[in-house]
C-alpha cells in the first residue's frame, strides 16, 4: 500500500487492481505496481560510474538496448562473432505452424505436437520446449503430446513452487545420460530464462511461437510510455521488443558452453520474416533454416546435424 501511494502520479508506474486464482484455486484480488521504465534503476548506476561494459547474447538492436537502459548516445557498441563452431549449432524455423490468435486450435495444437514428438525422436537425449504462454502450453498438452512422445515428459506448472521446480528440473537432467526427456515450460519463465542445460541436457530447445502480450491496458500503457520517450518506436520498445528478447532467451539455453552441440527450432513461421528475424542475435540468424510443413523433412534434417 505504501508502494501504491507513492507512485500516485507517476507517470513511470502504472497501478493494477486484477482478479485471478490463488495456489489452491480460490478467486483473489491483487493490487499490482509495475514500472514501466528500466532506467529508474539503471540511470543512477550509469550517472555514478566512470566506465560501463554492457554484454550478452541478446542486445540486438543495440540502439534499442542503448535507448531503454539509458546509455549515451555517444557509447561505443560491437558486435563480436559467435564463439560457437558452425558445426555446433542448427537453427531451424518450421514452416506452417505458428501460434498466431487467429490459428490457434484443435488441428494446430495437434499439428505442434505431432513435430514436438518428431523432433524428440530424431535427437540424441534431452529435449526443451518453451511454449508462448500457459495458454499455448495447456493447448499442446490438450492435444496429447504424451501419446506421441516416447520419451518422459515433464510439465512445468503455472504458479509453481521454487521447491517444486527445482525437483523438476533435476528429474530431467537426471535423463540426460539415460536415454532423454522432453521438458516443456513458457518463455519468460525461470527455466527458459534462468536455466542453464550444457551437453546432452538439453540437446534441442523448440521454441513455440511468439510471446507477444494480449492487448490489455497494462500491454497498452506500456506502449503508450514508451512512445512518450522515445517518438516512433513506442510499439516497437514496449511491445515487439520485449517478447522478441524472451524468444531468444528460451533459444538460448542448450548452448552453454562452447563444446555445445546442439539444436534451436522455431516452431512459428514469423520468425523467418525480416521483422523478427532482426532480433534474432548473429549466432541463430545466420544460420536460420527454413524446414518445409511435410512430415520427415525435420527429423531428416536433425539426424543429419547429429550424425
Amino acid at each position: 500500500m505504501e508502494a501504491w501511494a507513492a507512485t500516485s502520479g507517476e507517470p513511470r508506474y502504472i497501478r493494477l487492481i486484477s482478479k485471478g486464482l490463488g495456489r489452491r484455486g480460490q478467486p483473489v484480488v491483487r493490487l499490482e505496481v509495475q514500472a514501466l521504465d528500466p532506467r529508474i534503476i539503471t540511470q543512477p548506476l550509469i550517472d555514478g560510474s566512470y566506465a560501463m561494459i554492457s554484454m550478452s547474447g541478446t542486445l540486438v538492436p543495440i540502439e534499442a538496448y542503448r535507448d531503454v537502459i539509458g546509455l549515451p548516445a555517444d557509447i561505443v557498441t560491437a558486435q563480436y562473432p559467435s564463439p560457437f563452431h558452425e558445426e555446433n549449432v542448427l537453427a531451424l524455423v518450421v514452416r506452417g505452424v505458428t501460434t498466431k490468435e487467429t490459428y490457434r486450435g484443435p488441428e494446430m495444437y495437434k499439428k505442434l505436437a505431432e513435430r514436438i514428438a518428431e523432433v524428440a525422436d530424431a535427437v540424441p537425449a534431452n529435449v526443451g520446449v518453451f511454449t508462448a504462454s500457459y495458454e499455448v502450453l495447456e493447448g499442446l498438452l490438450g492435444a496429447g503430446p504424451a501419446d506421441l512422445i516416447k520419451k518422459p515428459l515433464l510439465v512445468e506448472e503455472r504458479e509453481m513452487r521454487s521447491s517444486k521446480n527445482d525437483r523438476l528440473i533435476r528429474d530431467f537432467k537426471s535423463h540426460a545420460n539415460r536415454g532423454g526427456a522432453v521438458l516443456l515450460g513458457v518463455q519468460g519463465g525461470r527455466n527458459s530464462e534462468g536455466g542453464d542445460f550444457p551437453g546432452n541436457q538439453m540437446n534441442a530447445v523448440i521454441v513455440i511461437g511468439i510471446p507477444y502480450g494480449r492487448p490489455t491496458k497494462r500491454t497498452k500503457t506500456m506502449i503508450d510510455y514508451y512512445e512518450s520517450q522515445f517518438p516512433d518506436k513506442g510499439m516497437f520498445y514496449g511491445y515487439y521488443l520485449p517478447a522478441h528478447r524472451r524468444m531468444c532467451q528460451a533459444a538460448g539455453r542448450a548452448h552453454r558452453l562452447v563444446t555445445d552441440k546442439a539444436a534451436v527450432i522455431f516452431m512459428d513461421w514469423r520468425v523467418a520474416t525480416a521483422f523478427v528475424k532482426r532480433s534474432l542475435p548473429s549466432w541463430l540468424r545466420n544460420r536460420l533454416e527454413v524446414v518445409g510443413d511435410e512430415r520427415g523433412q525435420l527429423s531428416r534434417r536433425l539426424r543429419a546435424f547429429f550424425g
